[in-house]
């Protein structure tokens, strides 16, 4: 303690960099659309110290630093469109050079290297091709040497470069399933061995007409199959592998048109089942009350608040007061960045499961073999009560004998289209 009053103040100097490791051992993104992402981690290195004084004379003054050193982060795999704002902590800055980045690279596969690091330290001046990324050299750490929480964001892949198209915003589900499934570098495929046909305009149709885009941030190893149904669902489509082509086949029953685009579905009876032509009595199933949900709730993001999350809630308000509320688990679809959209599969979703409840299978022979999971068919069974009653095939399998066993659900007009 000073004579004339308190002693002065000295802020230990830090040696380090304070580091989080939320995304150690993470995947570095694939990012198709437009959303904002938590980059990794890639350089850190220059770490500096300066050193501050104020307030000296008789009664004593303080000492503290602030730190700053050279970074790079990555923010995803495959060549991007552009990259828009970010945020630091709590902090929004309008791009990334007004939160003090000076480099960036959109990923492509002839980039140039950081020219700071070529000049640095030219070893480990890598091009990092085919990953999008950015960098700045004196990068602000404050007072604290941290890092600090970073999200961005992408103008991601499968966009359009043109202002007036609507997927220059998000992406087509029929462009991600195709770069998901084919791209050379990423894809869950080996391009260089194995390709599979697809089968996808008529969802596309319908989505155009719906005005269904998405897009998706793969941050999480987990199987192709959960991806692509995760897309089907918000499509309203099946997946059905049939005449050697992957088919995306709508569930939609009514003709739908925008944005310039026309869906015209295809209801017509493909086959009619009776006593003729069944091997054994068709076995109806019919779902228990408790499993037919009246309320269903989507949580998305939402791009018009920052991307935070929302969740947006439908209701069949007739059946809730005829039977009470039997709501659904919430489900998760952070593909979808428009509340719009979500409205639109939470009431599609809602719809299949409270009324398509009976589901029959049927046992027949191979005169019926030119059928594929979700063409329409038509059951007469005097014994179920049913006549001419309109159905749709769910699966199709191969018995030994020769023999097709086939499920299907009744398939009420209106309900597929939300």
């Amino acid at each position: 303690m000073g004579f004339f009053g308190g002693g002065g103040t000295t802020t230990d100097r830090i040696k380090t960099a304070h580091v989080q490791d939320v995304g150690y051992g993470s995947p570095i993104k694939i990012c198709y659309g437009t959303n904002r992402v938590a980059p990794l981690l890639g350089t850190l290195r220059d770490f500096e110290a300066t050193e501050h004084e104020a307030g000296k004379g008789l009664g004593g003054g303080s000492t503290w630093y602030t730190y700053k050193a050279s970074v790079m982060m990555f923010i995803c795999e495959g060549q991007v469109r552009g990259i828009g704002r970010l945020w630091r902590n709590k902090d929004k800055h309008a791009n990334y050079t007004k939160a003090g980045f000076n480099f960036a690279r959109s990923g492509g596969m002839a980039q140039t290297a950081w020219p700071f690091l070529l000049s640095t330290n030219a070893p480990e001046a890598l091009n990092y091709s085919n990953t999008a990324l950015i960098a700045g050299s004196g990068y602000d750490l404050g007072t604290e040497a941290t890092i600090g929480s970073h999200s961005i964001e992408v103008f991601g892949r499968c966009l359009s470069t043109q202002s007036t198209d609507q997927n220059y915003t998000d992406a087509y589900i029929k462009d991600v399933v195709d770069d998901f499934l084919h791209n050379p570098y990423y894809g869950a495929l080996d391009a260089s061995t194995t390709t599979i046909p697809l089968a996808t305009d008529d969802m596309h149709a319908y989505c155009c007409a719906r005005n269904i885009l998405i897009s998706p941030v793969l941050d999480t190893q987990k199987p192709a199959h959960d991806y692509l149904t995760e897309w089907a669902l918000v499509a309203n489509a099946g997946i059905v592998w049939s005449e050697g082509r992957l088919k995306f086949r709508p569930y939609a029953d009514e003709a739908f048109t925008g944005h310039g685009v026309s869906y015209v579905p295809n209801t017509a009876i493909m086959y009619i089942f009776d006593d003729d032509n069944v091997d054994e009595p068709i076995q109806p199933t019919r779902k228990k009350p408790v499993d037919c949900y009246n309320k269903v709730a989507v949580e998305c993001l939402n791009r018009a608040k920052e991307y935070n999350k929302f969740t947006i809630d439908v209701s069949d308000q007739a059946n809730i007061a005829q039977f009470g509320l039997r709501p659904d688990a919430v489900l998760s679809l952070s593909c979808l960045l428009n509340p719009v959209i979500a409205k639109i599969v939470a009431h599609t979703v809602l719809q299949r499961g409270l009324y398509i409840r009976n589901t029959y299978e049927i046992s027949t022979f191979c005169e019926a073999d030119q059928l594929e999971p979700l063409d329409f068919v038509s059951i007469t069974d005097t014994g179920l009560g049913l006549d001419n009653a309109r159905c749709r095939i769910t699966s199709i399998r191969d018995e030994q004998d020769g023999r097709l066993h086939i499920t299907v659900e009744e398939a009420p007009e209106g309900v597929y289209c939300g």
